[in-house]
């Protein structure tokens, strides 16, 4: 790759991080799964049984993360919802972004209790993660996963970085859903 060799790949629950970094490991990079490195690493807190999550470390996962790249080769994709809140030096982050709607209908499929499912939507039309990542990284492209392939999403990623392809993204902006949002209903379901 030309231009860059780490990547930061991101995005709310089930805009579809796991199967582009899959297909990104199919073609020889190496994924380094945040999820799975918490975990191995004892950095889960608290468990909020609401999202079925754990809280996390985030400063120690970084510090983890920092220490896990100096001994992998490039190209790397660190991939995970907590990708955002780590800031990695060099990386180009993506954010994989989806509509709400759709969103909505992956995570329901996930089995995602309402509350959950409502946060995620909501942190979707806010661009949470785009806005994290913007305080952490230098450069940030939004790609919309709601009508494309996992293959499709991983080629740009790989054309961008290896310079092929303009370093833009799409125009994502899903905060006129806000609008018709009514909170209440959302997290009662």
């Amino acid at each position: 790759m030309a231009t860059k060799n780490i990547v930061v790949l991101t995005g709310t629950p089930g805009t579809g991080k796991t199967r582009v970094s899959q297909v990104l490991c199919e073609s020889d990079w190496h994924v380094l799964d945040l999820n799975g490195l918490a975990k191995s690493c004892g950095l889960l807190g608290q468990y909020d049984a609401q999202d079925k999550a754990h809280e996390v470390d985030i400063k120690t996962l970084e510090k983890v993360v920092k220490s896990v790249l100096a001994h992998l080769e490039k190209p790397i994709v660190i991939e995970g919802h907590l990708a955002c809140e780590i800031k990695i030096g060099g990386a180009i982050a993506f954010v994989l972004r989806c509509n709400p709607d759709e969103l909505k209908s992956r995570l329901e499929k996930r089995g995602y209790g309402a509350p959950k499912i409502a946060k995620n939507s909501l942190a979707e039309m806010l661009d949470y993660c785009t806005v994290s990542c913007e305080r952490n990284y230098r450069q940030v492209i939004e790609l919309d996963t709601t009508s494309s392939t996992p293959e499709g999403i991983a080629v740009k990623i790989m054309q961008i970085c290896e310079g092929k392809r303009k370093m833009a993204g799409d125009k994502v902006d899903w905060s006129k859903k806000l609008y018709d949002l009514d909170v209440r209903k959302l997290v009662e379901g």
